[in-house]
């Protein structure tokens, strides 16, 4: 999307989206053109817009002097005014917007909205985003004239707005560039796919990418990562762990980012039911995350040393898959029984994790995965679970949470439960039996892994993927965690 400054309404505008404040009920308008005034009180006369927050009004016109189509959306009392209900206002202007089509699309961009710049800058993008990418013919050509390709802001104060607002647009547009890679099914990203994007996305944002290939893995002994993929028998789906750098500072270790990347995930010999399978191309969200953010690091201004590790493969089927009951030695050297085939992500995640301690040495350790259907159950699709051993961090990470609405909830983990992970004939078992704190018995077993290494783990599996959008998304694929991490990392750099 291109954005434009205009200090006053421009000529020839078809759709302008029109915040109204209110002030103990009365709108505070005395800024707005008087066109503009007259028709925001009309309409509240007529009570069309209503005060309530989050409110809208679509309007056609044939006045001189103002575009014929005006929606009005509600911002609420100026004195409570706060990040959500900016980001559900915009996005619901944006959204009736695009529904008519037009090209010439403002947004009029008053004062009380200069210290959500960055809010408005994300949701700019979240809210215009394409989710029927392979329709093809008068189907595809119908949704993509629902994409707007520009927008006027018009807006006095560009000067005082438009750094944040970039940096907000900055962070939307790797937020919609990882819902395409979640929506996008296995046969058309591979395993090389998504390490080749880890290439293009480093290369554009100046950083240094390493792609670990099979053979090398398997010099190396990575064995969990490489007994799930036994069963990928195209080269494409061959395992690779892909390694991002940022690393400005000769003498700081680094931050580890993990991801999970399960390109698709069909449970194994343990195999899903048909119901939960259609789904799992969203397994590799973890990896796409910790790509996007590591992409923004030098956009965002973050200093710090961080790497991005993403295991990636596919869990399959067939006459070489791993099987409940195997022993397999995992990169740390530490021996895991395998208890259930479906219960793959801490498998590839345990190898990752511990090839960023050893060769790394890392000072903290935030991993993301797609990881237990119980956190699902547990938590729904508006939270993520987190758990780990740095309560700083985790404390830091649910302020982060509320500030850009992708919201975590601290789950524990027992130390019964890490008993309980501990396998009678190997190190450890990747499953126990039963259905209690399945989500918390999943950290457990990478708590194995992390060592003293200060360490948070992110649930995402409710959260990665919707059919219950919030007013920002769509359907699908969500890009839950791009802008939790971001924020975290920008809050550790102001610390410094």
């Amino acid at each position: 999307m291109q954005i434009s400054f205009s200090p006053s309404l421009p000529t020839g505008l078809e759709v302008l989206i029109c915040p109204v404040l209110f002030d103990k009920k009365h709108p505070e308008i005395s800024k707005y053109p008087k066109a503009l005034q007259e028709l925001i009180k009309s309409a509240l006369k007529n009570k069309q817009l209503l005060q309530k927050a989050e409110s809208s009004f679509d309007m056609q016109l044939y006045a001189p002097r103002l575009p014929k189509g005006i929606i009005l959306v509600s911002l609420g009392d100026v004195n409570k005014l706060k990040k959500s209900t900016v980001r559900n206002a915009i996005a619901i202007g944006i959204k009736m917007a695009r529904a008519k089509s037009k090209k010439e699309v403002a947004l009029y961009y008053s004062e009380e909205l200069n210290p959500y710049a960055r809010v408005i800058g994300e949701v700019l993008l979240m809210a215009n985003y394409l989710v029927a990418r392979y329709k093809t013919g008068k189907s595809l050509e119908i949704e993509k004239k629902k994409i707007m390709a520009g927008m006027t802001l018009v807006t006095s104060s560009k000067a005082a707005i438009e750094t944040e607002l970039r940096k907000g647009m900055a962070v939307g547009t790797v937020v919609n560039i990882t819902r395409s890679l979640i929506n996008d099914p296995p046969n058309i990203l591979s395993a090389r796919a998504l390490a080749e994007h880890a290439r293009t996305i480093s290369k554009d944002a100046g950083l240094k990418c390493i792609v670990i290939e099979k053979k090398e893995l398997v010099k190396m002994k990575m064995g969990a990562l490489l007994a799930v993929n036994r069963a990928s028998d195209a080269e494409e789906d061959d395992a690779r762990l892909v390694v991002i750098e940022h690393l400005p500072n000769k003498n700081e270790k680094p931050i580890a980012l993990i991801g999970k990347g399960i390109i698709f995930d069909t449970g194994g010999y343990d195999l899903k039911p048909s119901k939960h399978m259609g789904d799992m191309q969203t397994d590799m969200t973890g990896a796409a995350v910790v790509m996007g953010v590591m992409s923004l690091l030098k956009k965002l201004g973050i200093k710090r040393n961080v790497i991005g590790v993403a295991a990636i493969t596919a869990n399959l089927v067939g006459p070489k898959a791993y099987k409940s009951s195997e022993i397999i030695t995992s990169y740390s050297g530490k021996t895991i029984e395998i208890t259930n085939t479906d219960a793959e992500g801490r498998v590839v995640l345990c190898d990752a994790i511990s090839y960023a301690i050893k060769q790394y040495k890392v000072k903290q350790i935030i991993d993301l995965a797609t990881l237990t259907g119980a956190c699902c159950v547990a938590l729904g699709d508006r939270y993520a679970g987190m758990m780990g051993t740095d309560k700083k961090g985790m404390s830091l990470m649910r302020k982060m949470g509320r500030s850009t609405d992708d919201l975590v909830w601290p789950l524990p983990i027992h130390p019964d439960f890490e008993e309980k992970m501990k396998s009678k004939i190997a190190d450890i078992k990747n499953t126990e039996d039963g259905y209690y704190a399945g989500a918390s018995k999943a950290a457990a077993f990478l708590k194995f892994f992390v060592g003293k290494t200060p360490w948070i783990h992110l649930d995402i599996a409710g959260t990665a993927y919707t059919h219950d959008p919030k007013k920002y998304e769509s359907i699908l694929g969500t890009g839950f965690g791009v802008r939790l991490v971001s924020a975290y990392l920008e809050a550790l750099e102001q610390q410094a």
